[in-house]
């Protein structure tokens, strides 16, 4: 079924009209997850008001930011998330960063090294160390590595969930703590 950009728009905008972490990916899953619908994340972020909306958009951003596609409207959604007020998005870009490997993440990065919140300065300084030695496995400490399986579309969208529940951030039917 074919939308117009302006039903997509619509739909991209329902993201902030919860809190609920499933119902905002699942407007991303109902609108196909794919690719085409990262320069509607980056039109709509701005006007996002709650983090739940712009954490999703960075998180489904990271697939896109790095090879094969070096898409840069993912990474636009990366830097926005680094600038942004909220935890949640800093740390999805945080680990976008370390993903796309790019050096012009960099000067986003260094102001978080010093952040007052030492989770933020932590994931700021993985992202730096996976970008000076092009190691996206650097992201979760030296000599530590991880994969970073190569997803397809609409594949472990949910593992946000589970990451945010792990750090208690968000509680059993997904609602922020």
């Amino acid at each position: 079924m074919l939308v117009s950009a302006d039903e997509v728009r619509a739909r991209v905008r329902e993201m902030d009209a919860t809190t609920d972490w499933g119902e905002v990916e699942g407007v991303l899953r109902d609108l196909g997850w794919s690719r085409s619908l990262l320069p509607f994340l980056v039109e709509a972020y701005p006007t996002f008001r709650k983090q739940q909306a712009r954490a999703t958009a960075v998180y489904f951003a990271k697939t896109y930011a790095r090879s094969p596609y070096h898409d840069e409207d993912a990474f636009a959604l990366v830097l926005l998330g680094l600038a942004d007020r909220a935890k949640m998005p800093k740390f999805w870009a945080c680990q976008a960063a370390a993903h796309a490997l790019r050096a012009d993440a960099l000067p986003s990065l260094r102001p978080l090294v010093r952040h007052r919140d030492a989770e933020v300065r932590g994931w700021a300084r993985g992202a730096v160390r996976a970008i000076n030695k092009q190691e996206p496995g650097e992201f979760i400490g030296p000599g530590r590595k991880t994969s970073w399986p190569g997803k397809t579309e609409g594949e472990g969208e949910h593992e946000a969930l589970a990451l945010f529940r792990q750090q208690g951030l968000i509680d059993a039917e997904g609602k922020l703590l």
